[in-house]
């Protein structure tokens, strides 16, 4: 439980500032309210245990086991963003150079039991799986690396030591004109806005 705790303050306080970093934008010009946002796991899922969900902070914490910890953050302004910590014991599970491919496995696990009945996720789910997996491959562990799937950009990263392992996933989901709970706002105005870059015009001469 000791070193549990140690991880805990290791990565709990860094995910804040990570997810804040993120999720910087701007408090007056927001599309949603905040007070819509729901516990990522549902209620009744089987796979948790110690559960719990700060509705002021938006914060949640599970237990997939004693030394599988869950931390998830959610923000919403402009766009709507889910940033989920992932942290393994090594008495859990020992990751090396030679294997790290068991913590994308894990990971891939843990997002099944995250989103449980969660038929929106089952959307994305094997086109997420075959990205990760080649993102992985091209940017190594330790390195961030993101990519969209429809109105979803994924940011993510994998670490592993004698300390343990995580997995650190970002999800920012467009918000689209019928779910904006605060309507006024510009569409340009939001950081998924996409806006062809402008060609000058040649000169005529």
């Amino acid at each position: 439980m000791r070193v549990l705790n140690y991880l805990y303050l290791i990565f709990f306080f860094p995910c804040i500032a990570l997810c804040q970093f993120f999720t910087n934008e701007g408090e007056g010009n927001c599309k949603v309210d905040a007070s819509y946002m729901k516990p990522i796991i549902k209620r009744f899922n089987p796979f948790f245990i110690e559960h719990n969900y700060d509705d002021d902070t938006k914060n949640e914490t599970a237990k997939l086991s004693e030394g599988k910890i869950i931390i998830i953050d959610q923000r919403a302004c402009i766009r709507h963003h889910i940033a989920i910590q992932y942290i393994i014991s090594p008495d859990e599970l020992k990751v090396n150079s030679s294997n790290y491919k068991i913590l994308i496995k894990e990971c891939f696990s843990l997002l099944n039991k995250l989103f449980f009945q969660d038929f929106d996720y089952l959307k994305f789910k094997t086109e997420f799986e075959t990205i990760f997996y080649k993102k992985i491959e091209e940017n190594g562990i330790g390195r961030a690396f993101s990519f969209p799937i429809d109105d979803r950009t994924f940011i993510a990263q994998l670490d592993f030591g004698d300390w343990g392992s995580k997995l650190h996933l970002e999800i920012v989901k467009y918000l689209y004109t019928q779910n904006i709970n605060l309507p006024g706002v510009p569409e340009y105005t939001d950081d998924g806005y996409f806006q062809p870059i402008k060609l000058s015009q040649p000169k005529s001469k």
